[in-house]
This record gives structure tokens, sequence and C-alpha cells, in this order.
């Protein structure tokens, strides 16, 4: 759109360069989202007693005779969805963000989102 507004060529030295230079601020704030998003989660992982606020997650210890059953699970072996699953899922969701962007500088090939 901007560059029907500017009359720009799409091959045209000067547009390529806008268009990265607005690419690269799109990326920076992806990043920057990302990095906010990611230690929101490890902030919320580490519940202090003088914060109000409660964790984003929450797994219990319970003795079930002759065994210790964590709920949910801790790792990939126990039953689903366990506390890692949980994680990675979020963490993917965050990471993925990039996927609905579509990438300005289209002069790139083989690139078609962040």
């Amino acid at each position: 759109e901007n560059r029907t507004l500017f009359k720009a060529e799409s091959d045209n030295v000067d547009w390529r360069s806008y268009v990265e230079y607005i690419d690269q601020l799109v990326l920076d704030g992806l990043y920057n989202t990302v990095h906010v998003s990611m230690s929101y989660l490890l902030d919320r992982m580490d519940a202090k007693a003088d914060e109000p606020e409660r964790p984003l997650q929450m797994g219990k210890m319970k003795l079930v005779l002759p065994e210790v059953v964590f709920e949910p699970g801790m790792n990939e072996t126990d039953p689903k969805p366990s506390l890692l699953e949980q994680n990675l899922a979020i963490a993917s969701d965050i990471f993925d963000i990039g996927k609905q962007v579509k990438s300005l500088a289209d002069h790139h090939e083989g690139v078609e989102d962040y």
C-alpha cells in the first residue's frame, strides 16, 4: 500500500532499503515480544512468599502408597498433558507469534513470515 502511495517501483534500491528498515523494526518488535513473554513465564514459575500474584502453573505431589505421584506429571512419560508438555506448548505458541506476521521484504526469496 505504501509503495502505491509513494509511487515507488518495487525494484527501486531506495524502496528496498525502506522496506528492509521497516522489516527490521517489525522483527525487533517480535524479538522483544518473545523476550518479554518468556521472562513473564520465568517470573511466574518462581513464586515468592511476599508476592500476592499466584504462579502461572501449579504442581501437586501426592503420596499414593507405595509411590509419590505428581499432578500434573512432570515429564513426557507421565500421563498427558504433563507439566513439561504444557510448558513446551506455551513456549511454542510464543515463538510462533512471528508466523502470524507476513514479512514485508518480499524480495527475499523463500521468506514468507518471521
